[in-house]
């Protein structure tokens, strides 16, 4: 669900939603998925923004 979500893949949602269904994932279960990914893919744009800024100033005392 995670990769899918990332993504964001409608195919794989579909597939994915309907067997995380299919083997008893709750609808709160597939929540909690979509906040982590959420969460981990804003950790990622965070680090990268923080390396962009550190880059912009690099490239300003060239």
């Amino acid at each position: 669900m995670a990769v899918a979500l990332v993504t964001q893949c409608s195919y794989c949602l579909d597939v994915h939603t309907a067997a995380a269904r299919r083997h008893g994932v709750t609808a709160e279960e597939l929540a909690e998925a979509a906040f982590v990914t959420a969460a981990v893919r804003a950790g990622g744009t965070l680090g990268h923004a923080l390396l962009a800024d550190r880059l912009y100033e690099q490239h300003g005392h060239g």
